[in-house]
């Protein structure tokens, strides 16, 4: 599985790059200058975890996978096809999306550290941890659509402050409803998706485990 997926996450970088080369194109056609700029430096984030590898920082094939499915739902069919002008709500759902994903990517980190039972033993602390996680990963986009705008004179912020607290808002949403689907996952009854999720994230940390893993 980590051999395909690691097949699929090259796959998905190089297929990212044509969009995007593809879609600066369209976009110079049609005069979006705004989008055709954020097209033509998407590219430089396909590439951000061959640097993070790079720089020894580890990132695990999945995680790999998420980002490259974040960056195409986000910015190629958000921004460089135009999606977020044309459906306001389309930018909100991909936040609160993105919202779930942070998430339970901060409860893959302390599962990869300590396990099952110490999620279950402290389930509260870890959701608030989980909870500030996914705030945190949000604040950093936000800014990098700040920085982009500012820098590059696009409009990925779109109406300012008041696009900006829903995407906040909608991340907010997004972790509430990985803390219930969390907690009835872990206390009340087993969701398949949400089990084989985490699975996934923490495969390596499973493969060393010699007990069944149950989250």
């Amino acid at each position: 599985m980590a051999t395909n997926l690691k097949k699929i996450n090259k796959i998905s970088q190089w297929a990212l790059l044509g969009l995007f080369f593809f879609g600066a194109i369209g976009n110079y056609i049609t005069g979006d200058s705004a989008s055709m700029v954020v097209s033509i430096i998407s590219p430089i984030l396909i590439f951000l975890p061959n640097l993070l590898r790079f720089i020894k920082i580890p990132v695990p094939e999945t995680y790999e996978f998420i980002y490259y499915l974040i960056l195409a739902m986000m910015l190629f069919v958000g921004d460089t096809l135009g999606v977020y002008l044309q459906n306001y709500w389309y930018d909100k759902t991909n936040h609160l999306v993105s919202g779930i994903l942070f998430y339970l990517l901060g409860v893959s980190i302390i599962y990869r550290r300590f396990g099952r039972e110490h999620i279950k033993q402290n389930f509260w602390k870890i959701a608030i941890y989980s909870f500030f996680f996914a705030i945190l990963l949000e604040s950093i986009w936000e800014w990098l659509e700040f920085s982009v705008d500012i820098i590059f004179g696009t409009n990925m912020m779109q109406d300012g402050l008041r696009d900006t607290s829903w995407d906040m808002i909608m991340t907010v949403v997004g972790s509430f409803i990985a803390t219930l689907l969390m907690y009835i996952n872990l206390f009340i009854r087993k969701i398949w998706y949400i089990d084989e999720f985490i699975k996934e994230l923490i495969k390596e940390k499973h493969q060393e485990e010699k007990h069944p893993m149950d989250f």
